[in-house]
């Protein structure tokens, strides 16, 4: 099992690109990271708490990865992840996301947005983080997150997304916030279906649905 899962998670690792100079490379990036992963499934929420979790565990992380030098202090651990760039973690949790979901063909994938509870600073006026998900609704995994810029919104991050998965055969469901053509279009060249939620403000494609709910055919 724990061949399996290092053998998986290494082909993912391979988008990682390590922002460390060689002297400080003393414990390995995939050590590091499989570390947090564990942490993160087990609810770890501090670097503190994912070192004592690593030192108590450690026989148990060996049966993944050799840790040679055991675990990484706590201040290690937050000096890592402080220069680790995001797009870099983003790839692999897509890569590894890929690879627990296997094929999309024939399954619903579902984007939907979400406002962080408890994200807003109130001290800096600071706005509640907005994240775009891609979730494989039946297997429940989590295909892929991205912020939502303040600057900008949904409609202009999902077109990211959908070039960076692999929907080919699935059924893609938006919510009404993202019924566009342009993102209908990317999703038919992606070579996938979709089902687009419709409002009131979707004047013509509501009236278009109830011509053809009804079976009459619009007038001219």
């Amino acid at each position: 099992m724990g061949s399996l899962v290092k053998e998986d998670l290494s082909v993912c690792f391979d988008a990682i690109e390590d922002p460390r100079i060689e002297r400080g490379k003393k414990f390995p990036i995939e050590e590091v990271l499989f570390l947090a992963i564990f942490g993160a499934l087990l609810g770890i929420e501090s670097w503190r708490g994912l070192c004592l979790l690593g030192n108590e565990r450690l026989e148990f992380l060996r049966s993944f990865f050799p840790f040679t030098h055991g675990i990484p202090s706590h201040q290690t651990l937050g000096r890592v992840f402080s220069i680790l760039k995001p797009q870099s973690f983003e790839k692999f949790f897509m890569a590894w996301s890929a690879k627990l979901n296997g094929s999309n063909s024939g399954r619903q994938i579902a984007f939907d947005g979400k406002a962080l509870r408890g994200s807003f600073d109130t001290a800096s006026a600071k706005k509640a983080l907005h994240i775009l998900n891609a979730c494989s609704v039946d297997n429940g995994i989590t295909l892929a997150q991205l912020e939502v810029d303040v600057k900008t919104n949904e409609i202009t991050v999902l077109p990211e997304m959908l070039a960076a998965l692999d929907i080919a055969g699935a059924m893609v469901s938006v919510d009404a916030l993202n019924t566009q053509k342009n993102i209908a279009e990317k999703i038919i060249d992606a070579k996938a279906g979709y089902t687009l939620a419709l409002k009131g403000n979707h004047k013509n494609l509501c009236a278009t649905r109830r011509t053809f709910v009804s079976g009459n055919q619009p007038a001219g």
